[in-house]
């Protein structure tokens, strides 16, 4: 995940040995870890340092940055006696050098191994938005009051954004979008230069740019070559004149080549800077997207 100019890598899996058994099969022995580093995209030549281990042994969490604060969510964990259960949540503060430390967050409400990606910020109302998907219900988390609130059950999907209080995302050949504040179904009004082909094109997030209003839908279209790899952009800008109806606004599209291959590649949002730093072996497409020179496997 991207937090202020560093990435950071939360969570994880990973296999202690593996072996051929007797039925010529290969077995292997999973675990988990406590794994969590960061890079610093100022200063690459420093490589990735480690943060402070979880308080609990947690692979594949769902994680957001909020007010300074770096917040997991779900995932699987062991606890000091080994016993596989579900993650309660934890939170850090990686300003405090070498005082930060993982804290517990409040035990959620739902069954928090199916937390649902993405985890949204809702920083109108200083919460963050957390699904469920098992009960198909909506959540937010209030860090500064450590409590959490039933929003309503509401259907989730991975090509989903805020804006002010609209949840708005792409499926079905068009886009969706709901006033979470009077609980009302929107009816996105589509500008006419937007290429339906695009509409029907299965993307693999949406992107908040740093630009109010902008948004990325962005695409892993797979190798094109043996060690090349093409990434789809579209950037499109959003309005709501008067709280009604929001109009969708076709901004611009982009295929990027990128140098290696991968089943699955990692889209990390950047802050603009006002100043030129230093090259890096990182690239910034149009959309202010990081797109690493070694695109990331998962």
């Amino acid at each position: 995940m991207g937090h202020g100019h560093a990435i950071y890598v939360l969570g994880g899996g990973g296999v202690r040995h593996s072996k051929k058994g007797i039925d010529g099969l290969f077995t292997s022995e999973q675990h988990l870890h406590s794994r969590a580093s960061f890079i610093d995209l100022d200063n690459t030549d420093g490589g990735w340092k480690p943060l402070p281990d979880f308080k609990s042994r947690i692979v594949r969490p769902v994680c957001v940055s909020f007010q300074g604060n770096l917040f997991v969510f779900g995932g699987m964990c062991k606890r000091g006696n080994g016993t596989p259960t579900v993650s309660p949540g934890e939170e850090i503060n990686p300003r405090r050098n070498g005082n930060a430390r993982w804290s517990f967050l409040p035990d959620p409400p739902e069954q928090a191994f199916n937390v649902s990606r993405p985890v949204l910020v809702d920083n109108k109302n200083n919460r963050i938005l957390v699904h469920f998907k098992d009960s198909c219900s909506l959540y937010a988390y209030y860090p500064h009051q450590s409590k959490w609130e039933f929003l309503l059950h509401f259907a989730w999907h991975k090509t989903l954004a805020l804006f002010g209080d609209m949840l708005f995302f792409h499926a079905g050949c068009t886009f969706h979008a709901f006033d979470l504040a009077t609980k009302t179904q929107l009816h996105p009004i589509i500008s006419t230069d937007f290429p339906p082909c695009l509409l029907w094109t299965k993307f693999d997030v949406l992107i908040t740019l740093a630009q109010p209003g902008s948004f990325c839908l962005a695409l892993d279209r797979g190798p094109i070559l043996p060690d090349k790899t093409c990434l789809k952009f579209v950037k499109f800008c959003i309005e709501r004149p008067c709280s009604g109806q929001p109009h969708i606004i076709f901004d611009s599209c982009c295929d990027l080549d990128v140098d290696g291959r991968a089943s699955v590649a990692s889209f990390v949002p950047i802050v603009t800077r006002s100043s030129p730093k230093k090259d890096t072996s990182a690239k910034a497409s149009e959309t202010g997207v990081l797109i690493p020179s070694d695109t990331i496997s998962i």
